[in-house]
Parts: C-alpha cells; sequence; structure tokens
C-alpha cells in the first residue's frame, strides 16, 4: 500500500504564512504572522 499525505496551506496577499503537514502532525509557521495561529491550532486541536 502507499501512504498519502496531506498538506494542506495556508495563503495571505499570496504568501504562504502556515501550513500542516500529516507526517509531522501539526501546523508549522512559515512567518511570523502564521506563528499564532499555528500556536492556536496545535495546543486546541
Amino acid at each position: 500500500t502507499e501512504d498519502v499525505r496531506l498538506l494542506k496551506r495556508f495563503m495571505y496577499n499570496q504568501e504562504e504564512f502556515v501550513y500542516f503537514d500529516s507526517d509531522k502532525g501539526f501546523y508549522i509557521p512559515k512567518t511570523e504572522y502564521g506563528r499564532p495561529d499555528a500556536d492556536s491550532w496545535n495546543n486546541n486541536p
């Protein structure tokens, strides 16, 4: 069988600020703008 990987990206003004990687299992901020969202989503599933 093959593994499936989910990448969910969040963009604002054509810039990615946070994404979810199912291989890692949590949201990862790409910019400082995305850090509050990633922290909140990781701590409140």
